[in-house]
């Protein structure tokens, strides 16, 4: 059925005068005059495409790039490839939180999550080739903690370790490790085996010339160690397990006679501050699904949630609140969760 708008603006061909049709098609050729005028004008006047305004670009240097000079003078801190043929950076440049975005925008975030300090960027050039590069973005977070974060944060779980650094793999070529506080990327342009073996050897250097500070992993020993899966233990800084109030966590995986459950645990810098984040944590049950079970034992704190069929089971202990997240079966996280609280004894 014809809608309002077309009854009201739509007119049979037989009502358009004769006037109206010949301004109608000077109309048309007028149009077509203009469009052909200026696809001449773009193809044989190239002037106006390539011709730029100098001054509208001029700004001052950038004062992250520099020409490399001792090291000892802030210049390069990026060692000799070691490969015949290549050669080290000739020019660095160094990246604050508040610049991090200008190198690497959309990304910067992850980064500032895990508090980094500093990025420090070079790259490799072959003598002869121009098109072979490769780039190294080295990132001081601070901590070994955050290096450690970040390297997780950003590793495949299905890659092959390698030995370098504190933990490192390759993947196509480029290669990533951590070690310290320090979190490095060797990236080359050009894929094909040459160029990895290029890359590889560049991060053995650097992963020998940083030093290695040894990190603070106090949750390794308070997070049980039976039946915890190799290699599962890690860090994460913020937004933990998609729940924007918890930070600074800690967690593993365990395999409970087949059933695999993730155990986590914050130390906050207070026993308050801990019961504060406990409750923030049943809030969450309550907004977002409902509590389905609450310690008997009124000594202890732990309360277990289901949001959307996963089950969380916190608890507060001291300053350490713990427990089990995203489990499929309840009474394996509470046996689990329980074993935890006590198992735990705070300093």
């Amino acid at each position: 059925m014809p809608t309002f708008f077309r009854r009201r603006y739509m007119r049979r061909i037989e009502a358009v005068g004769t006037t109206e049709r010949v301004v109608g098609v000077l109309i048309l050729l007028l149009l077509a005059g203009i469009v052909a005028t200026f696809i001449i004008q773009t193809a044989t006047n190239t002037d106006y495409l390539f011709e730029v305004d100098e001054t509208a670009y001029q700004s001052e240097p950038d004062q992250r790039m520099a020409a490399v000079g001792a090291p000892e003078q802030g210049g390069n801190p990026f060692p000799d490839a070691g490969v015949e043929g290549w050669r080290a950076p000739t020019r660095v440049s160094r990246y604050t939180p508040e610049t991090l975005y200008e190198k690497i925008n959309g990304r910067a975030d992850t980064y500032l999550q895990f508090h980094m300090v500093g990025l420090t960027f070079g790259t490799y050039s072959h003598g002869t080739n121009t098109d072979r590069l490769i780039d190294v973005y080295w990132y001081d977070m601070g901590e070994p903690v955050n290096a450690l974060g970040m390297y997780q944060a950003e590793a495949s779980p299905d890659t092959t370790p390698i030995a370098i650094g504190r933990d490192g793999y390759q993947v196509g070529g480029a290669v990533f490790f951590r070690k310290g506080s320090s979190y490095v990327q060797v990236l080359p342009t050009m894929l094909g085996e040459d160029d990895a073996g290029v890359a590889l050897n560049i991060a053995k250097m650097l992963a020998e010339a940083i030093e290695d500070i040894v990190g603070e992993w106090w949750a390794l020993n308070v997070l049980p160690k039976s039946k915890r899966v190799k290699d599962s233990f890690r860090y994460i800084a913020q937004d933990a397990f998609s729940m924007g109030f918890l930070s600074d966590v800690y967690a593993a995986e365990y395999d409970v006679d087949g059933e695999p459950i993730t155990l986590f645990v914050h130390r906050a810098g207070a026993a308050a501050s801990a019961k504060v984040l406990f409750d923030r944590y049943v809030e969450f049950f309550n907004e977002y699904g409902r509590v389905i079970w609450n310690d008997p034992d009124a000594s202890r704190l732990i309360v277990a949630g289901d949001v959307a069929a996963m089950i969380d089971v916190v608890f507060v202990k001291d300053r350490y609140v713990g427990g089990v997240t995203g489990a499929e079966n309840a009474e394996v996280a509470k046996t689990a969760a329980v074993a935890f609280y006590e198992e735990l004894t705070p300093p």
